[in-house]
């Protein structure tokens, strides 16, 4: 449901009940569902409501990402992106692209890494930046053109280790249950093999050809090799 928000979760054994935040109406209800399919990435509410936040693993890596318009302050750099698109992998473990937009903004992505998990605010997030991107093609540049800090965008990445990605009629399926927070082309993988590994186990187990804790088995050791769980 759009607009709303899980706070609380309670598997009954027969059925799991769950509370519900309606940030429209600030209204809350609770209502009780067959099976829970907890979908929703790596930082899971549904994750967090039943096995805590112990399973999540800082990587110690930091994700960065803004934007600014393309004007007379940068023309310069604008134009020495003579394609769209340039990449550039740092000996001290950072990361960062820069691409063009349309014809009006310029693009920066970038990884770097935040060993002493430094926290970042909108009071020092420049400087951090700039010291993970010192002297190098056009990064300081853009990081300084930026007016207003608060328009970065920043996220610590995390991997998620579960020994099981379930309890009883609760499931965890995706980044939920096994994310790599700065493995983005093995989380796309996982991504689709799970839904796709899952969706027969509980058709079998709506058809009474298995039991839901047969189908939640099969399904992560069908997994487990390929998440390292």
């Amino acid at each position: 449901k759009m607009g709303v928000m899980l706070t609380a979760i309670e598997d009954n054994g027969e059925s799991v009940s769950a509370t519900l935040f309606n940030m429209t109406t600030k209204e809350q209800t609770t209502e009780d569902f067959d099976l829970v399919f907890g979908c929703d990435g790596i930082n899971s509410t549904v994750r967090n409501l039943i096995f805590g936040k112990s399973c999540e693993i800082n990587t110690k890596v930091t994700y960065v990402t803004f934007g600014v318009p393309c004007n007379d302050k940068n023309e310069n750099l604008w134009k020495d992106l003579n394609s769209s698109f340039g990449y550039f992998t740092l000996s001290c473990g950072a990361h960062y692209f820069i691409s063009r937009i349309g014809e009006k903004q310029i693009s920066f992505c970038g990884w770097f890494l935040n060993p002493n998990n430094r926290n970042l605010t909108s009071d020092n997030v420049k400087q951090v930046l700039l010291d993970a991107y010192k002297n190098n093609w056009k990064a300081e540049e853009l990081i300084n053109s930026v007016e207003n800090p608060s328009t970065f965008y920043i996220h610590n990445y995390t991997n998620i280790k579960l020994k099981q990605w379930y309890k009883n009629r609760i499931i965890l399926v995706g980044d939920a249950a096994y994310g790599f927070g700065c493995d983005g082309d093995r989380s796309k993988t996982l991504t689709v093999l799970g839904p796709s590994t899952l969706s027969p186990l509980i058709i079998a187990f709506a058809m009474n050809k298995v039991t839901l804790e047969e189908a939640c088995k099969n399904y992560q050791q069908s997994l487990e090799g390929k998440t390292n769980a």
